[in-house]
């Protein structure tokens, strides 16, 4: 198998922690990043390609490129059962803005500053992962109300958990507190504001893989999961909140060729219960029973340690000679691609 990218992980359904050998999930469960050396480059066809390079023998060392995340500093490293990753920006700038009638135009200096790491160990209990993200900003304007911050914390655990037809236990939890941007539309035009902002979120999932003869990897996950977030001061408070159960993940990998590995992934989420409550006010808004279904289609290949992931047009399995005859010029075949060396 080609096992490697966000790419291959997105075309099998979009989570990394049911794929152990993945490099992705040294994001989720820092302490894998003993397990590679690779150089490799996501999302190259797109607008935020993003690099990473990890080597090392007893210890290993990573160096992040991450595009849009805008870090100064992005640092990885890795030593028998424990990883850590680290990042680290600072921004800033002047800019001239009209103030009033008394100060006319005057000079503001915004900035921010944003840090962030995870620790990783893999113990007798399991897999587990801890971050921390910090973020503030200062638009110098005198009032500090207005200035965005955040504080997250995540967790991430993975364990052998004998349990019915499953072999697997996952389990996400995250929480976030801090103050947001948020933009509103009137009819004539949009504004913004700062609202506090409060999020806690939990997802819990079993999973198995299967070998279907010696070419095929089945993986079937089943859990549930759970997100609440509250938006503005308490005597506006705006709470939203949603609970999935059941929520599936089938996914299928196989080489159909020994450089070539075709993917197919499946999600289907049930909304048991949604609200959405605004403080003082008695006309909340409840859902369920709502069904969301979602599929994704990858191919892996593979030259000695060169791999390419690409993501496929869904439709080249229901209609693959459009394709191959170059019929298709309004529905490409691929729109993004990683590319991967592994040493």
């Amino acid at each position: 198998m080609i096992v490697a990218s966000d790419l291959r992980i997105e075309s099998l359904g979009g989570n990394a922690g049911f794929w152990p050998e993945d490099d992705q999930n040294i994001m989720m469960f820092p302490s894998t990043i003993n397990e590679f050396n690779l150089a490799q480059i996501q999302d190259a066809s797109g607008e935020n390609p993003y690099a990473t390079f990890i080597f090392g023998d007893n210890a290993k060392y990573g160096f992040m490129l991450d595009g849009n995340g805008d870090n100064v500093l992005n640092l990885a490293y890795g030593t028998g059962d424990l990883g850590l990753l680290f990042g680290f920006d600072m921004d800033g700038n002047n800019e001239w803005v009209y103030s009033d009638a008394s100060d006319g135009v005057v000079e503001r200096k915004p900035s921010s500053m944003a840090l962030n790491a995870m620790v990783g160990l893999n113990s007798g209990f399991g897999e587990v992962g801890l971050g921390v993200n910090f973020m503030s900003a200062d638009n110098d304007n005198g009032n500090s109300d207005d200035d965005a911050s955040l504080l997250a914390l995540g967790l991430n655990l993975r364990r052998e958990q004998s349990l019915w037809v499953f072999s697997h236990l996952l389990v996400s939890a995250n929480f976030s507190s801090g103050k947001i941007e948020q933009i509103y539309e009137t009819d004539y035009d949009l504004y913004t504001t700062m609202e506090d902002m409060s999020s806690l979120s939990l997802e819990a999932s079993l999973f198995r893989h299967w070998d279907l003869g010696t070419e095929t990897d089945l993986l079937f996950a089943t859990g549930l999961g759970f997100g609440s977030t509250e938006l503005g001061p308490d005597s506006v408070k705006v709470t939203q909140t949603n609970i999935v159960v059941p929520n599936y993940t089938l996914a299928v990998e196989t080489n159909v060729r020994e450089w070539a590995t075709l993917r197919v992934g499946v999600n289907n989420s049930h909304l048991l219960s949604g609200t959405l409550e605004a403080e003082g006010s008695d006309q909340n808004m409840t859902a369920m029973g709502s069904t969301e279904t979602n599929y994704s289609v990858g191919l892996g290949l593979e030259y000695e340690g060169f791999k390419l992931d690409l993501d496929l047009n869904p439709e080249f399995l229901t209609n693959p000679v459009h394709y191959i005859t170059g019929n298709n010029s309004n529905s490409g075949l691929a729109t993004k691609a990683t590319v991967t060396f592994t040493f």
